[in-house]
């Protein structure tokens, strides 16, 4: 069995310094070429117009399985990147159609991953609906786009409902979620309570490196600090598919943490996905 990775495939206009340039994003397409190159089977449910279908060439090429659906628009994301790697301008052009229960494929997974960019990508209700149906299958998700709201251009972080967090077996989302969703600026704090619902979490703090919590206990994670910066963009999605892998392998959430935030820093190099294929001995 392999992995599905759920969302929506982005076309990103990049702009940092006097560089710009265009390419594919969005959680799908960062961490399942990573689950590819690390050797894991995975298959992407997205949704994008037609006239766009060239952003899924790469993952083709990598012998990753497409299960692409018709949508009126493609997401497009633009984001502007200035000396603080940690900071971004991100402006919403377009947004494809919602993912519902009823897009899956009838086909079992070990592991599924949700990548939602925005509120209305994918319906909350859908992680009790896919537990009934997958119920031997590792549930993660990058809550992320629950918590973003198109405003005109713009997108607004807010504070969610967070009761169907307990179909989830591990939870992934950053510094500023975590305080939005929990009004705790003290991490444990905060994982203490998100514990309630989920008992593995990934915290990701950017250059200050990443914190997991697993059964209650803490693991500070330390950064890998790249040679040089050149793109950031799919560095905590790299770091995510990098984590659930050792995870499947069965290593320590711990040993995970350490290997994903490796992984982030190599992707933190070049434009893209610059991640070798990786055989575990």
């Amino acid at each position: 069995m392999g992995v599905l990775v759920v969302g929506h495939i982005t076309k990103d206009i990049i702009k940092r310094d006097d560089n710009l340039f265009e390419s594919p994003g969005g959680v799908v397409y960062y961490f399942s070429l990573v689950a590819r190159r690390l050797g894991l089977d995975v298959d992407v449910l997205t949704k994008l117009n037609p006239k766009d279908i060239h952003l899924l060439n790469e993952l083709r090429k990598e012998g990753i399985n497409i299960i692409w659906k018709e949508s009126k628009e493609t997401t497009v994301f633009e984001n502007i990147y200035h000396e603080d790697i940690d900071k971004r301008k991100q402006k919403v052009l377009s947004i494809a159609d919602p993912i519902g229960v009823q897009d899956f494929p009838n086909k079992e997974y070990k592991l599924i991953h949700f990548g939602p960019l925005v509120h209305s990508d994918i319906p909350t209700d859908i992680y009790q609906r896919v537990r009934k149906l997958y119920k031997q299958t590792i549930i993660s998700l990058d809550i992320q786009g629950h918590m973003r709201f198109v405003e005109g251009d713009k997108i607004v972080l807010k504070k969610i409902d967070i009761d169907f967090l307990s179909y989830i077996d591990v939870l992934k989302l950053n510094e500023k979620e975590i305080y939005t969703l929990t009004g705790y600026k003290e991490y444990i704090e905060a994982l203490k309570i998100l514990g309630e619902y989920t008992n593995e979490i990934v915290l990701t703090l950017g250059s200050k490196g990443s914190i997991i919590y697993y059964n209650g206990d803490i693991f500070e994670i330390p950064v890998f600090k790249p040679r040089k910066i050149v793109d950031v963009t799919g560095c905590g999605d790299t770091y995510m598919a990098a984590y659930l892998f050792m995870r499947l392998k069965g290593f320590h959430p711990q040993s995970s943490g350490i290997f994903a935030s490796f992984l982030a820093g190599l992707k933190v190099e070049s434009v893209g996905i610059n991640i070798p294929k990786i055989t575990l001995e």
